[in-house]
């Protein structure tokens, strides 16, 4: 036996191991970047569609069962999620394309941002007599490379851009919006999500905490001081929450879900 054959790979293991955990979290952010596009342009088209006459009452659930019954295993566009996807639409609208004055700890007035979205709403109805709309995926990145920054880059935060927004999941950017109300509060949260990969849960125990209200924008060693591996196992640990492969792996009626098919068989021998 040569000295090749005795060779320990476990060395080498571990590297591939760590390439092959960093390169999931970079497949995973871009999975949830376009996931982000998506659900805001959905939420610009449901938005459109049902705060005006185009859409009757019920009309999110109905929608919800018609997309069930065209795409199978669809997960992630129940009613709720729906509705989660219009306010997250309606929430940032008004503030990528008209930057309020002051972007410190600003209520965001609702009446205002009712008023903005009416007011786009009647434009976007205006040109769109039929109710159809055509969904632009690509509005999201749009209204945030668009999106005037300049009120925080001297400011407390330093750190936030189009790449940490984009890097929060979709029902972390959900939970942030329910629970809190001030604009520099959700861009706080926003970042360090985006920073510290936090889990859903994480979030909800520091929105629970009020930690904006505690900490502030305080600088922090978090980053500093993990390696740089545990970083990258955190990072995929925080899309867990997220169904991005549900988003990439739903049936259509030209080409069945092979997991349908499998659970279908599994169900019958049962």
């Amino acid at each position: 036996m040569n000295d090749k054959e005795n060779f320990d790979f476990s060395d080498a293991a571990i590297i591939i191991k760590d390439a092959i955990v960093r390169s999931r979290y970079q497949a995973a952010a871009l999975v949830n970047k376009e996931l982000l596009g998506l659900y805001y342009a959905v939420g610009r088209y449901v938005s459109i569609n049902s705060r005006s006459s185009v859409w009757g009452q019920g009309a999110i659930k109905r929608l919800s069962e018609s997309l069930q019954k065209e795409l199978p295993g669809l997960r992630g566009f129940s009613e709720s999620a729906i509705k989660r996807m219009r306010n997250f639409y309606e929430d940032w609208q008004p503030v990528f394309t008209n930057r309020p004055l002051s972007m410190g700890d600003l209520v965001l007035a609702p009446n205002r941002a009712i008023e903005q979205t009416e007011s786009n709403l009647a434009v976007a109805v205006s040109h769109h007599h039929s109710g159809e709309l055509v969904i632009d995926l690509n509005l999201l990145s749009r209204h945030l490379n668009s999106f005037t920054i300049s009120g925080f880059s001297s400011g407390i935060y330093p750190d936030f851009s189009v790449d940490t927004f984009l890097r929060v999941g979709f029902t972390q950017h959900s939970e942030i919006l329910a629970k809190e109300k001030t604009l520099g509060g959700r861009l706080f949260y926003i970042t360090r999500c985006a920073a510290e990969f936090w889990s859903v849960e994480a979030l909800k125990s520091n929105l629970r905490g009020d930690l904006y209200a505690k900490s502030g924008a305080l600088p922090n060693n978090f980053l500093q001081a993990l390696p740089e591996r545990e970083l990258a196992r955190r990072a995929v640990r925080a899309f867990k929450d997220e169904y991005l492969l549900d988003f990439i792996n739903i049936d259509d009626e030209n080409d069945p879900d092979e997991r349908l098919i499998e659970h279908g068989i599994i169900a019958n021998i049962k």
